[in-house]
């Protein structure tokens, strides 16, 4: 192999300079290219093939960068056609010649490709959602950076009939409410007013999740979530008469009032207390208890308590005003003094002692 390869050598050698000889009456070669290297004693023929490779390769190099077309860089932004917010995790094609790059915009709808200047590219946009887009935008070699908004609408997506009905406690229908209707996915909100029958009717996307808000005057509003696969919800409103003021109802709230009543050695005492409305006086309520009582009244109310118990004192509280916790009497009451008589002889008689 390697006696071969010698063989190879020489005779590309012999060419080398055939070839030399043959410029050397008009270019004299050998004066200053083959002599110099030589008389140092290395052969000239490697360093002329290191030559030729290296123009090779040069000229190798203008050629393809003058074939190959220059490139920029294209930013594409996609858009909703509704408020033009951008469209995160948008897929994006661009097609140029048998090429094709494809990748996602970020959260703010951006996303950029490298590709030929002056040319005209195909671009494809599709989101869930939104209807797909495609355009063909040209690039330009004067700027680095080509921005292009690309504006996505919403796709049409089937929808399905969706029944609220608002009665009140007794199952009787509400008409007039007020149903307020909102999907988690987003879309806004619907708003109804129910019917004699009590029914409001929507249109929403199938199998999505719901929240709904239902009021009416004189009622406690009533709030929930339903999934729309469900196709009727019914929701029933309580009379605003039967929850207490403190929570938004018409009912007045009630406190508890509570009475104790012991004598002087603190022992309880067996007898009647009275609840007295202290503005008009009116007996609201009675009981008769061995020393601890216990009353519901109207918060806010003044009121007070009046004791009567056999062998003790009457005895009348001082007015307070009933809180929403426990309002609290303590009666200390006294042994009643007996009354004692006897009788009494008186007899009458004139001047000479004689009874009359």
């Amino acid at each position: 192999m390697a006696s071969i390869l010698k063989e190879w050598y020489y005779a590309l050698e012999d060419k080398y300079y055939d070839f030399m000889d043959s410029l050397e009456d008009k270019l004299h070669v050998y004066e200053w290219f083959v002599n110099p290297i030589e008389d140092r004693g290395v052969p000239s023929f490697p360093f002329f093939v290191l030559i030729v490779l290296a123009l090779i390769a040069g000229v190798a190099f203008l050629v393809s960068s003058f074939l190959t077309p220059s490139q920029t860089v294209m930013q594409l932004t996609v858009v909703s056609s509704v408020g033009l917010s951008p469209v995160p995790n948008a897929t994006v094609s661009v097609q140029f010649g048998s090429q094709v790059l494809s990748n996602q915009t970020d959260e703010n709808g951006n996303v950029s490709f490298t590709v030929p200047a002056n040319s005209v590219v195909s671009v494809s946009v599709s989101a869930r959602g939104f209807n797909p887009v495609s355009e063909e935008i040209s690039t330009s070699s004067q700027s680095i950076t080509i921005p292009n908004a690309i504006t996505l609408s919403f796709a049409s997506i089937p929808q399905q009939e969706f029944l609220f009905t608002v009665v009140d406690g007794n199952g009787n229908p509400l008409q007039g409410a007020s149903v307020t209707v909102s999907s988690l996915s987003g879309g806004g909100s619907l708003n109804r007013l129910t019917d004699s029958s009590g029914h409001a009717v929507f249109n929403v996307t199938p199998n999505s999740i719901l929240t709904y808000s239902v009021s009416l005057a004189g009622y406690q509003s009533a709030y929930g979530s339903v999934q729309s696969g469900n196709l009727n919800q019914t929701v029933s409103l309580t009379s605003s008469n039967s929850v207490d003021q403190l929570q938004g109802g018409g009912k007045p709230s009630t406190g508890l009032v509570l009475v104790s009543v012991n004598d002087s050695s603190g022992n309880p005492v067996y007898g009647t207390v009275n609840l007295y409305d202290a503005v008009s006086n009116k007996l609201l309520k009675s009981d008769t208890e061995n020393g601890s009582f216990s009353f519901n009244a109207t918060v806010g109310e003044s009121v007070y308590v009046t004791f009567n118990g056999e062998g003790f004192s009457p005895q009348t509280s001082s007015p307070q005003t009933v809180s929403t916790g426990q309002t609290f009497f303590s009666l200390t009451v006294l042994q009643a003094v007996p009354s004692t008589s006897e009788n009494v002889s008186v007899s009458v008689v004139d001047g000479n002692g004689n009874s009359l």
